[in-house]
């Protein structure tokens, strides 16, 4: 394995040295250190930054599941390879929260913020203007529309967009032979003079068009290559450490682990009758989620659920459920549409559940409704992570389901089943945002004003 010849030793700084040790195998990674398909092992990169193996695993989990590694037990770890579907599917979640930021920023940044944002695409738009291609300038080339997100004020959307935007940039320098610097300059061009004239419209519209532009580029690569764009995804190999993050999220949502609970290492291997490394890898993949919190060599306890991310989980959820249900709505196959059905069915016969633990089971049903859309056209990242994001929105409302009726929700399914029955993508993406996004502030209104503050 080509490693870096360099020593480069993880510094005593005040970050996680899980965090340190993935800011440098990335780093790496972006440089061409690593290149696609390089393995990556243990004892070599132990070696390379003088730390001991479990902070390089929980690193190389988490670059799993960004998007830059593969990782298949007992056979191999090795750098992701170039798949043009990968760049389609992150350009995609990028674009659905790029306009849910500028939702947020346009007509409504600071005057100086509303500067640097303009002086940044017109950098971008140089660079690609001078770049032999949109590889060599993608970080440059993506800066203003990070900048976004840093200022749409959700924590949510910048923590997901943050981990999205490392995967487009890995996939946009594996297949830049295959875009245009040209067509990315139109695109920036537009999105800032919409910015400029404070049109929302026209912004959503400019980046509608520059996904358009990156899944036709996609496809003509995959097109050669003889290989589909969209296949129902198969489930990837499930490990001992899916299954405990599935327990313990479980016991967070329905109440069985308290807001604020410390989490033991001792107690929870002799709950959950594992070892130590599959419990930390889902802790650790619970605390990204934002259900775990922890700190250092002080404790890992349960997050406490609040209104302000609770709003925001469901701002973004509802932005990449419909996105995803507006693509994979023509793919949809026949047994998830069997499925809709019962889980609609279901939801409307116990919709008057007032127990937390049938509350929490009925809300459990809505992580197979927005699943399934992405899975349809193939993303089984995007599928993961709004099942994971579905569990943070539930663990707020079991936590408050005395105070909520979630009666919102209830009364769109059906109309939600129809749109899908129809394969009605623009129907069911509406009907996506308004599930997730439509009763926030009515359900929050229901909160005694103590609950509301944080």
């Amino acid at each position: 394995m080509p490693v870096p010849t360099t020593p480069q030793a993880v510094a005593p700084v005040s970050r996680l040295l899980r965090d340190q040790v993935f800011t440098r195998v990335l780093e790496a990674i972006r440089a061409g250190d690593y290149k696609p398909g390089d393995t990556l092992a243990d004892e070599d990169l132990e070696s390379w930054l003088g730390v001991s193996r479990t902070p390089i695993r929980q690193a190389l989990a988490r670059l799993v599941s960004v998007g830059l590694v593969e990782m298949e037990p007992n056979r191999y770890t090795r750098v992701a390879s170039i798949d043009a579907r990968e760049f389609m599917n992150s350009t995609g979640a990028l674009v659905a929260l790029w306009k849910l930021a500028a939702e947020a920023t346009v007509g409504k940044l600071s005057g100086s913020d509303a500067k640097k944002l303009k002086n940044l695409f017109d950098q971008a738009i140089q660079a690609l203007k001078s770049a032999k291609s949109v590889g060599d300038v993608i970080q440059k080339t993506l800066e203003p529309l990070a900048f976004l997100a840093e200022k749409s004020g959700n924590a949510e959307l910048k923590r997901i967009h943050d981990d999205v935007i490392i995967r487009e940039e890995f996939q946009v320098r594996g297949i830049s032979d295959r875009l245009s610097t040209k067509n990315y300059r139109k695109h920036l061009t537009a999105i800032r003079d919409a910015y400029h004239d404070e049109d929302m419209a026209a912004v959503a519209s400019a980046l509608d068009d520059l996904l358009k532009t990156s899944l036709a580029r996609g496809q003509e690569y995959l097109d050669e290559l003889d290989e589909p764009a969209s296949t129902h995804v198969a489930s990837r190999r499930r490990l001992l450490q899916d299954d405990v993050y599935e327990r313990i999220a479980r016991a967070i949502v329905d109440g069985t682990l308290l807001p604020g609970e410390v989490l033991r290492d001792d107690e929870l291997t002799a709950w959950l009758q594992v070892s130590r490394t599959p419990l930390r890898q889902a802790l650790d993949r619970l605390a990204d989620n934002g259900l775990v919190e922890t700190a250092p060599n002080r404790y890992t306890r349960v997050a406490v659920p609040t209104p302000e991310r609770f709003r925001d989980q469901c701002a973004v959820l509802g932005s990449l459920s419909a996105y995803s249900a507006s693509r994979g709505a023509a793919d949809l196959p026949d047994d998830d549409l069997s499925r809709l059905a019962e889980v609609v069915k279901t939801l409307q016969k116990k919709r008057t559940d007032s127990d937390a633990a049938a509350f929490a089971d009925r809300l459990s049903l809505t992580s197979d409704v927005v699943t399934m859309f992405p899975r349809a056209f193939g993303d089984r990242r995007l599928a993961t992570l709004l099942a994971d994001m579905t569990l943070g929105i539930n663990q707020f409302l079991v936590a408050h389901h005395s105070e909520l009726n979630p009666a919102h929700q209830a009364e769109l399914y059906p109309a939600f089943l129809e749109a899908a029955k129809k394969r009605d993508g623009d129907r069911l993406a509406t009907l996506s945002r308004d599930l997730w996004r439509g009763g926030v502030d009515a359900a929050i209104s229901q909160l005694p004003a103590a609950s509301v503050k944080v």
